[in-house]
């Protein structure tokens, strides 16, 4: 009977995955974050099967590290030692002293931390939203810790109690942050005691992306959706007014928002099959970048080199794409499909199976 449940568990695990590479799913695109102390290296995670991967060549080969996360949402990196690691995952936050080898339960047991931020100037403390069963549909919190973990305290006056998407620190200002969720832009100015909305001229409540620029703190980009139509806005003055610099997007939705963290005004939008867009002008302007594939879900630059990015696409097989891993070298004019390493298909499956074998296993019968 055991033996047999196994094996179902198995195949369903092929079969799921298999799906997944074709299809978009939500929540199914990868995070992708560089180290920015150790140049070269850099890590792709899989949010559905908890896998994450970590290459030191800039993408060119991989090894994959962990595949005991029953989910993967996010991870961030101790910025003064990068060996150091925080994951946000669907049994609380998990955290790494030896980057990404091994992982210890670092707070939050048992809920499902839907976004994570590190203090760029004092890494113990950390920021994390946690919610019982995912970020939109349960009613959560968010959480801080100065001790790196050990300890967190709600902080979570003045926000929603559901949806908290993202959360992001002010680049020179430990006590500001920003939160992104489905009730729009939210600002803290004393550390998280008070929260307030801070959206003024966004429309669509749904902030599915927040990223502040790499120059200047009071400017901010955000991704935006309401009941019929999605854009991009920017903000000078630190969010208290937000004006659309989306003239020169395709009309499709809306996927990701990323910046260049070494140029100021550099900023990267994926559309939902009208491709990959940047602009160099803080959003005057607007260029397709020549990604093969036109439905990227997750772009990532290189802090030591903004020539390196790694994108991560969805797959339409209607239209002939598949889910893949890419990479350039040269700021985008041309791009390679990155495999070595990487999680397959039997890979994932086979690490699912083992997790159903334990589980099965801890059963007393």
């Amino acid at each position: 009977m055991v033996r047999h449940a196994r094996s179902f568990f198995l195949v369903l695990a092929v079969l799921v995955v298999q799906l997944l590479a074709a299809r978009p799913v939500a929540g199914s695109c990868p995070l992708i974050v560089f180290d920015e102390t150790t140049p070269g290296t850099v890590y792709v995670g899989y949010y559905t099967f908890g896998a994450l991967a970590k290459s030191t060549d800039n993408g060119q080969t991989w090894k994959l590290l962990e595949h005991t996360f029953y989910t993967l949402g996010d991870i961030v990196i101790d910025p003064q030692n990068s060996s150091t690691l925080y994951a946000a995952t669907g049994e609380g936050v998990r955290k790494s002293r030896g980057g990404g080898q091994t992982w210890a339960p670092s707070g939050l047991a048992g809920s499902d931390i839907g976004a994570l931020a590190i203090d760029p100037r004092t890494p113990s403390t950390l920021f994390a939203w946690a919610s019982r069963g995912g970020q939109d549909y349960s009613r959560g919190a968010v959480y801080k810790t100065v001790d790196g973990g050990a300890q967190w305290t709600k902080v979570n006056d003045g926000l929603p109690t559901k949806g908290v998407r993202v959360i992001r620190f002010s680049r020179d200002n430990s006590d500001v942050l920003y939160a992104g969720t489905t009730s729009g832009v939210f600002k803290t100015t004393d550390g998280g005691k008070r929260w307030r909305r801070t959206s003024a001229g966004i429309k669509g409540n749904l902030i599915a992306n927040l990223v502040v620029d790499a120059r200047n703190p009071d400017t901010l980009y955000v991704t935006a959706s309401g009941k019929s139509d999605s854009g991009v806005f920017k903000s000078s003055d630190g969010g208290q007014t937000w004006t659309s610099i989306s003239a020169g997007l395709p009309r499709s939705e809306l996927e990701m928002l990323a910046h260049d963290p070494s140029r100021a005004g550099v900023v990267y939008a994926g559309t939902r099959g009208g491709g990959l867009y940047r602009t160099t002008d803080a959003g005057l302007s607007w260029s397709r970048v020549a990604l093969p594939n036109p439905y990227p879900c997750n772009v990532a630059v290189s802090p030591h080199d903004p020539q390196v990015m790694i994108a991560k696409t969805n797959g339409d097989d209607h239209q002939g794409y598949f889910s893949l891993v890419y990479r350039t070298v040269d700021g985008g004019t041309r791009w390679e499909v990155l495999r070595q390493g990487l999680p397959s298909v039997s890979s994932i499956a086979g690490a699912m199976g083992a997790r159903d074998d334990a589980a099965v296993d801890a059963q007393p019968f």
